[in-house]
């Protein structure tokens, strides 16, 4: 029959590409291509189309019971032949699932298996070629398990009796039965079953192993007990030969004990002699020492002798010096005693002179006279004091002055470093200005990759077409650029620095990828990006965040703090190949040098950057500084330009601000500069007012002077005598007092000149008694070194007649150690001839030798009377627990391996319940999820949900029309399948079915007349919903019908290249036609 067009889209690996049958069923020779996604088998009752699946079930390795067709596989043989075949054409290539084997069968897999009447089904399983690559089921087994293709499960190949039994289904119970089969859950419930009574099993044997344990351990206890009772005849023998031995090496001890004595006596000889010759020895060599220590004393004490006569001659020199300070001291003190009497004397006379001077006075009228003199000093003090206040207020000005003009210099100097730093924010705005323009002319570019570089965006381009051929294994991620968000822009050289090697970094999920990638960019001539497969547990992208115990606790941020991560899988990348968490960034380079300089470290800190991007650590070499050598900082970590332009502006604004506040305090410093500069020109006049008052007061005060002057000049003649000879006696008193202080002086330095003096001859006084101290001490170590001398001579001289002595006694203790020596060995090597063991000779013997002989005499005689009783004797309770212990041994053996056996099937039901229980609710989630999912698709009329009763396995539907849907009414919550309507139940059960089908990867699935129990309407509603879930899923679907189509579904598969109709010939026809070949 004519085979359906072939499509240009790709199967999935495992899908059917062709069933081939020859005498099977009502067929003689059939073969149908299935190249579409969708295919649809139609044709009249008893045309063939239930053969085809029963041949993909057959054909596959299931039982013939499974195909409603027959008890036995013979039943599918065509009636009058002896055998059947069925060829089935699997797909072999494709991105998920993998290809099978793909080196050995090509891009198909030919599955044959032939059908005996008297023998049972074989198998041939080729490749594309035809070559026969096994005959084995096995090797079926396993293409069925790599695909997941479960040929006996009901809901993915449905054959009539199942279609209509699902359809038909309307209790909770029914369709719960269907859900248990879907995922094979039911199969897992009866392993869970089978293996909880497998280790009910177990523990009974264990229990029955444990009772037949117990008599043979009383038993056991019983024999050992009265085996202790025995004596063996052996150990007894053993006994008598072990006192034997100890009796031999106890001679062989004493005449050991003998030699070692004998030895430690000629080593003490020996040690004595060497001993004696050393002390002699030492002696000898001490005495030339001794001889050349009193030769130097006798020099020592012939070169002091002259040193003692300087010493006494300079004493003797200094006495004369000594008493002519002693005599200059007197003289300058007689000297200053007369000035001091001439200095009274004219004290004396002045005071004479003044009584005499006031009593002139008093005899004449000089009231007035005396009256303008006090006048003119009073005016004269008082101009002195209004020129001290002058010059106090003129100095005060001027320091007030010098404080304005500090003042003024600050003031231009703050405004100076204003419109320094007025400049410098004007600057940053103008940057700033420049950076949001930046980010507006970014545009359709302001992506992470573009602003990489063109090579970037190259290599991007290349693995998106990888992604989108589906040629990975797992997943790609990258580059770890645009999967970054740095948190403060200012810390971006630091980060730059850090991360720049990871920048254009891919991360992969599977190891095996590496090479595809690899290839894909050397075949398209792009340079590969730098690739990383860490990889969380299982193999697949970590989805939480690593501990890290070793975190930095340094005050200043680490790398992976200033770092916002898209995927936790990327982070634990970065910190486990960098340790990001260990590189802190400090704001200024300073502060880094400053870190180091004072060994403040801190803990886990692996090294630092600063600010600007420089690298600063400390080795072995001492403290190293690495430059950053890139220009710009990193702006392509911050992805989201809107967030990163409002920054800016919000910088700008502050910016704005802060040179607006700056403006202000510039007018304020300038106000205040311009008021200082007025303050220091009312001074200036102030001082220069100043200075004319105190001009003026000279000049009053000059005048006032000479007017006093005149005034005294204007006295009488003996008064202004006696006031001249007043002044000259002030004159001479005055001068007197110079004198009496420079000889007090001269006498002083005399005094001190006598002390010093004095001071010298008492330490040559000294130092002579030291040496003539020194010069007694000598002469008295002579006299005893002498002694000593002879007394170690005849020392050594004692010394040599005693080592003769010793000398002579060493050669009889030799004589004596080398008889006990060979007579000890020659008792040795009898024992070691005996069989006597060489670590035995070494053991001391505790028994004296009258003990063992008396032990000897008593084990003999209890040997002897233990072979007269024989009957209760140590050898039978041997035999008898070496047999008991066996059968005990053998019984545990089996109790152990029944207790593994029944341990390891406990965890194996606990597992495997778990599992059940796991698979169940995952599977009731899905199919909750999706049922609900395709009843609330905007084309269905419907809406609703599945309710799952695991405890009493039921399933029910609440079904329900949409509002304004036109739908027919729902029927509430916790609807049964036959309370609903024709409608509801069509839509419903296809997609209860829809949902099934979600719960297990196969590659195709097949119907076998599912749509002959509905209406043309709920048909055709039905069919458009299977195949939009065929499309969907991308898997093969397979559709037997007898029924045709309505023009509307026909246009609709015309227009759908993933649509085919295969049309099965007439019954007779294809009669007529196998009756020909």
């Amino acid at each position: 029959m004519p085979a359906a067009p072939p499509s240009r889209l790709q199967l999935r690996a495992g899908s059917i590409k062709r069933v081939k049958l020859i005498n099977f069923m009502c067929h003689s020779e059939l073969a149908v291509d299935f190249r579409t996604q969708v295919s649809f088998v139609t044709g009249h009752n008893g045309s063939g189309k239930s053969a085809i699946l029963a041949a993909i079930v057959a054909g596959l390795g299931a039982r013939a019971n499974v195909t409603s067709r027959g008890g036995k596989l013979s039943d599918l043989i065509k009636h009058g032949e002896k055998s059947a075949t069925v060829t089935i054409y699997l797909h072999n290539e494709g991105m998920y699932p993998a290809p099978f084997k793909p080196e050995a069968y090509g891009d198909t897999i030919e599955i044959e298996r032939v059908f005996h009447l008297d023998k049972s089904a074989t198998y041939i399983i080729r490749s594309a070629k035809g070559k026969v690559i096994s005959k084995k089921r096995k090797e079926l087994d396993e293409i069925l398990d790599h695909f997941q293709i479960q040929v006996e499960n009901p809901v993915f190949l449905m054959n009539q009796d199942t279609c209509r039994s699902f359809l038909n289904s309307k209790t909770g119970k029914e369709l719960y039965g269907f859900f248990y089969k879907a995922p094979l859950l039911d199969n897992l419930e009866e392993t869970v079953a089978t293996t909880r009574q497998k280790v009910e099993e177990g523990r009974a044997v264990v229990a029955q192993k444990v009772e037949e344990a117990r008599p043979l351990e009383e038993s056991i206890a019983m024999w050992k007990k009265k085996q202790d009772q025995c004596i063996r005849p052996e150990s007894v023998e053993a006994d008598i030969a072990n006192a034997e031995l100890k009796l031999r090496l106890k001679d062989y001890h004493i005449l050991l004990r003998k030699a070692q004595d004998t030895e430690e006596a000629l080593k003490q000889a020996e040690a004595d002699v060497q001993q004696h010759k050393a002390q002699a020895a030492h002696d000898e060599a001490r005495i030339p020492k001794l001889l050349e220590r009193l030769q130097s004393m006798r020099e020592e004490k012939e070169k002091i002798t002259p040193e003692m006569a300087e010493s006494q001659q300079a004493l003797d020199s200094s006495k004369p010096k000594m008493a002519e300070l002693r005599k200059a001291t007197i003289m300058a003190q007689q000297a200053l005693n007369a000035a001091r009497d001439a200095l009274k004397a004219e004290q004396r006379s002045l005071a004479g002179y003044e009584r005499n001077l006031e009593e002139a006075r008093n005899q004449q009228d000089l009231r007035d006279f005396d009256n303008h003199k006090i006048e003119l000093e009073n005016q004269i003090q008082q101009t002195r004091m209004d020129i001290e206040e002058s010059r106090t207020n003129r100095n005060a000005f001027e320091a007030e002055k010098k404080q304005l003009e500090r003042q003024f210099e600050e003031n231009r100097a703050a405004v100076s470093a204003f419109n320094n730093s007025y400049e410098a924010i004007k600057r940053g705005i103008q940057e700033l200005d420049r950076d949001i323009n930046k980010y507006k002319d970014s545009g359709d570019s302001s992506n992470t990759v573009n602003r990489l570089g063109d090579l970037a965006v190259r290599q991007r381009a290349v693995i998106d077409g990888l992604v989108q051929r589906k040629a990975l294994e797992g997943r790609i991620m990258g580059p770890c650029a645009a999967l970054l968000n740095l948190t403060e822009e200012m810390y971006a050289k630091a980060v730059e620095k850090a991360i720049g090697q990871f920048l254009l970094t891919y991360v992969l999920e599977d190891e095996r990828d590496r090479q595809v990638i690899t290839n894909a960019f050397h075949s398209q001539r792009v340079p590969a990006p730098a690739l990383d497969c860490t990889t969380g547990s299982g193999g697949k992208f970590a989805e939480t965040e690593m501990n890290f115990n070793d975190a930095c606790t340094a005050p200043h941020p680490s790398v992976g703090e200033l770092l916002t991560f898209k995927h936790p899988h990327v982070r634990n990348v970065l910190v486990d190949a960098l340790d990001l968490h260990r590189i802190i960034v400090m704001p200024t380079p300073d502060s880094a040098r400053k870190h180091y300089r004072e060994d403040a470290g801190f803990p886990n800190c692996k090294h630092i950057l600063d600010i600007q991007g420089n690298h600063h650590s400390k080795d072995s070499d001492g403290y190293q500084f690495i430059p950053n050598n890139r220009t710009n900082a990193v702006s392509i970590l911050s992805a989201d330009f809107a967030s990163q332009i409002s920054k800016l502006k919000n910088e700008r604004d502050a910016k704005v601000a802060v040179m607006k506040t700056k403006e202000a305090e510039k007018a304020e410093l300038t106000i205040k500069g311009n008021q200082l500069k007025d303050s220091i020109k009312r001074k200036n006049a102030d001082i220069r007012k100043l200075q004319d008052e105190e001009t003026k007061l000279q000049t009053r005060l000059t005048s006032f002077e000479n007017e006093l002057q005149t005034t005294r000049c204007a006295q009488p003649t003996d008064i202004q005598a006696l006031v001249e000879e007043v002044d000259e006696l002030k004159l001479k008193i005055s001068r007197a007092t110079e004198e009496v202080a420079t000889l007090e002086a001269a006498f002083q330095k005399a005094k001190a000149k006598e002390a010093k003096a004095e001071t010298n001859y008492n330490k040559m006084k000294e130092q002579a008694r030291e040496e003539l101290t020194r010069q007694e001490d000598l002469t008295s170590a002579i006299v005893q070194l002498e002694v000593k001398i002879a007394e170690k001579e005849s020392e050594v001289r004692n010394a040599e007649r005693t080592t003769t002595a010793l000398e002579n006694a060493v050669r009889q203790r030799q004589g004596e150690w080398t008889e006990a020596t060979e007579e000890c060995e020659k008792m040795k090597a009898q024992l070691l001839e005996e069989g006597v063991q060489e670590r035995r000779l070494r053991v001391k013997v505790k028994e004296s030798q009258e003990q063992l002989e008396t032990m000897i005499d008593k084990m003999k005689a209890s040997l002897r009377n233990l072979e007269r009783d024989y009957e209760n004797s140590w050898e039978r309770c041997r035999d008898k627990l070496a047999e008991l212990t066996k059968q005990k041994e053998e019984v545990e053996g089996q109790l152990i391996q029944a207790q593994e056996a029944v341990e390891l099937m406990d965890k194996n039901a606990i597992i495997r319940e778990h599992n059940f229980l796991t698979s169940r609710a995952k599977a009731s989630e899905i199919l909750q999820k999706c049922f609900e999912h395709l009843m609330q698709e905007s084309a269905s009329r419907y809406e609703g949900q599945i309710e799952l009763d695991h405890d009493n396995k039921t399933l029910k539907f609440n079904v329900k029309a949409k509002a304004g849907s036109g739908g027919e009414s729902g029927t509430g919550a916790g609807s049964s399948v036959k309370s609903l309507s024709g409608g509801e139940r069509s839509y419903t059960m296809v997609c209860f079915l829809v949902a099934l089908w979600q719960l297990i990867e196969i590659p195709f699935r097949v119907l076998d007349e599912f749509d002959v129990f509905m209406d043309m309407i709920n048909r055709d509603t039905a069919m458009t919903r299977l195949i939009h879930s065929a499309v969907e899923s991308q898997r093969q679907f397979i559709f037997l019908t007898p029924l045709s189509f309505s023009q509307e579904v026909l246009d609709d598969f015309k227009n759908n290249e993933l649509v085919a109709i295969v049309r099965m010939p007439e019954a007779r026809v294809m009669d007529d036609a196998a009756a020909q070949r």
